[in-house]
């Protein structure tokens, strides 16, 4: 959104003229690609939220939390579907409705899209320091990196609470501007409220330093410093490498290579991964840094070359959103955890069975091994357990016993399955009529049990088991 002084003669003047400006190049710029990449933006950061919240292995992977990225990065898509895209959509085709509705919650959407992207921009600030010092061997910045994860929530709650400090107050300091002798749809214009002493100077340009400016070259810094010792770390693994071939030989020397490969090849995922997003993040701010650099050094300029002005914003901010649609591609591509979790994913929604199903459809298997496993390793591995029995044939009836229930063990399963999968009626007890009760084979069974019966050596035997 554009926002101009309110003691601005351009703007008084009636030369913005939003009506002219919306023509069909930025119709299908910001309201048709715009709010099909805001919408993939949204869809793929629910998604990113979805996997995350249901794998503890890939929230403990990144220090910083890609769920709290995915959560702004919707809210910054929604709000430019309703600043931008309805913006240039109701301009274009001249829906007074929309633009009166657009007017009265502008300045709510702008507030708060500022904050959530101030919010990530910290968040990816904080993700590259931490980043930065894991890739150290400095002991100093190896404490600081443990001091800030143990202290996440505290890292993170101060990133949003400067968020709110820095760009909370925007809701107060903007304010619609009614131009009566401009047309109807064009006299109402969000403007700055007035400025008149230095503290609300100082404020505004404080806040585009600290927002823009020192998000932007900390995240150059400490990406370069990363690249730079990724390629050090790289030079000195392949140095060593040599000298223990050289001493040791070739087939010690690769398998110590691929232990050592294997070990850091966590850190070098979650590293590469921020590369990427922050590359993603530098290119779509590249943009709006030049713009806040040529509003402060030629405003002239700028207001003679306005339409250009606007096409460069609307590009800016297509940049960012396209950042926001992004995150889901290259976690993707850089992790193959989070790859395969997103197809386990697809595949649950896909494939969705009942829970009584899946349980009716699995028993049988699952206690077929279950039972087997512990018969089996009662007949091999406890032997002494039956030289006390009695002989049939020469042989241990007990052990007899037992292989003939481990042979018979798939029959006698599925008939428990069967008889524990099918719907029992009520039952009448014969002794009396007064009461009804629900009961089951295997209640029955127990009753059976608990009967006196002549002592047998094999029940005690699986008592035992």
């Amino acid at each position: 959104m554009d926002v101009f002084f309110i003691n601005d003669t351009f703007t008084r003047e009636c030369n913005l003229r939003p009506l002219e400006h919306a023509n069909n190049f930025r119709f299908i710029l910001v309201g048709v690609i715009g709010a099909v990449i805001a919408m993939l933006a949204i869809l793929f950061n629910i998604i990113v939220c979805y996997i995350f919240l249901n794998s503890r292995k890939l929230r403990r992977q990144n220090y910083a939390n890609p769920v709290l990225l995915a959560t702004f990065d919707i809210i910054v898509s929604f709000c430019y579907i309703i600043l931008q895209s309805i913006q240039v959509i109701g301009y274009r085709f001249r829906f007074e409705s929309m633009i009166m509705a657009w007017i009265h919650y502008v300045r709510v959407a702008n507030c708060l899209q500022h904050i959530c992207v101030n919010i990530c921009n910290f968040l990816l600030v904080i993700a590259s320091i931490e980043r930065l010092f894991a890739n150290c061997s400095d002991g100093a910045q190896k404490n600081l990196l443990v001091f800030m994860v143990r202290r996440k929530v505290f890292v993170t709650s101060g990133a949003v609470l400067f968020s709110i400090i820095f760009k909370g107050t925007l809701f107060l300091e903007t304010t619609i501007l009614h131009l009566p002798n401009c047309e109807l749809l064009e006299s109402y214009i969000p403007v700055w409220a007035e400025m008149n002493s230095h503290w609300d100077t100082m404020r505004f340009w404080s806040r585009k330093i600290f927002t823009v400016l020192v998000p932007f070259i900390s995240l150059i810094y400490c990406n370069a410093r990363i690249v730079i010792q990724l390629r050090e770390k790289h030079e000195e693994t392949r140095e060593q490498s040599m000298k223990k071939r050289s001493l040791r030989g070739a087939l010690l020397t690769t398998g110590s290579i691929r232990k050592h490969y294997n070990e850091k090849k966590g850190v070098r995922v979650a590293t590469r991964t921020l590369l990427l997003v922050v590359g993603c993040y530098l290119i779509s701010n590249l943009i709006s840094t030049i713009v806040n650099f040529w509003l402060f050094f030629d405003p002239v300029t700028l207001e003679s070359n306005y339409y250009l002005y606007l096409v460069i914003s609307d590009f800016s901010t297509l940049l960012t959103i396209c950042g926001c649609a992004c995150r889901l591609p290259i976690y993707c591509v850089a992790d193959k955890r989070i790859r395969k979790a997103l197809m386990r994913a697809l595949l649950r929604w896909q494939h969705k069975a009942r829970p009584i199903e899946v349980l009716e459809r699995n028993l049988e298997k699952y206690s077929i091994v279950v039972v087997s496993n512990s018969l089996r390793s009662n007949l091999t591995n406890q032997p002494q357990m039956f030289n006390s029995q009695d002989l049939v044939n020469g042989r241990p009836r007990a052990r007899d016993e037992l292989a003939l229930l481990l042979q018979n063990r798939r029959k006698i399963l599925v008939d428990m399955t069967l008889i524990l999968g099918t719907d029992r009626g009520p039952i009448i007890e014969e002794e009396t009529t007064a009461e009804v009760t629900y009961l089951t084979d295997l209640h029955e069974e127990h009753q059976e049990l608990l009967k006196p019966r002549r002592p047998s050596k094999f029940r005690e035997m699986l008592a035992n088991i």
